[in-house]
């Protein structure tokens, strides 16, 4: 059985909150998952929920859904952003966190279809992908791509087929859960290696 998409719904409207919520959880690949009604409660409830897709109005009291992207950049968990607004002009300064939607209020039900089949058009790319947290936010590497994975403390280093290197934090026990077990291996307390590069093994 293939697992639900978990969303989250981050929105001060309780009208919109709730269309969004049971607009989501008609589709039967989705699982509303929880929901803010505001900045500090989206901050504080995301590394709980762990969404995969993060609705998020971006004219909320207090702080704004782009300030909600500001932190996310810098956090543990990265979901797609839908970002939703009642002004079509705020889908310019939306695409600096580079969402995977822009939802108009007046046309909620309209857009939102279209946010969830770009979901459902990118997410088989996506299963290929491994993102990486790093102080600059979440890069996003192919599995095929890497090499090995180096751990140092709490440092962690993804070297890339080309040489490529990117430097993020977190610890090797976690990114070998994520990994896929046949394609990478665990060689040393320190590393993991992508198997489709190894030629040959030997004993020093």
């Amino acid at each position: 059985m293939q697992q639900k998409i978990r969303v989250m719904v981050v929105d001060d409207s309780l009208v919109f909150r709730s269309w969004l919520i049971q607009s989501l959880g008609e589709d039967s690949r989705f699982e509303v998952i929880g929901y803010a009604v505001n900045a500090l409660d989206a901050k504080n409830k995301l590394p709980l929920l762990k969404p995969d897709i993060m609705t998020l109005d971006i004219e909320m009291p207090g702080s704004d859904g782009f300030e909600v992207a500001r932190r996310l950049s810098i956090g543990r968990v990265c979901p797609e952003l839908v970002f939703v607004s009642n002004y079509e002009n705020m889908v310019f300064d939306s695409q600096e966190y580079r969402p995977l939607w822009f939802v108009r209020k007046r046309l909620l039900e309209e857009d939102v279809k279209k946010a969830v089949a770009k979901y459902l058009e990118i997410r088989p790319e996506r299963k290929l992908n491994f993102k990486v947290k790093s102080r600059m936010g979440c890069w996003e590497i192919r599995y095929a791509d890497i090499l090995y994975v180096e751990c140092r403390g709490h440092e962690i280093t993804v070297v890339m087929k080309n040489k490529e290197t990117c430097v993020g934090w977190g610890s090797l026990k976690a990114m070998e859960d994520e990994l896929d077990p046949d394609q990478f291996l665990r060689i040393h307390s320190n590393f993991l290696v992508n198997m489709d590069y190894v030629k040959e093994i030997g004993k020093r």
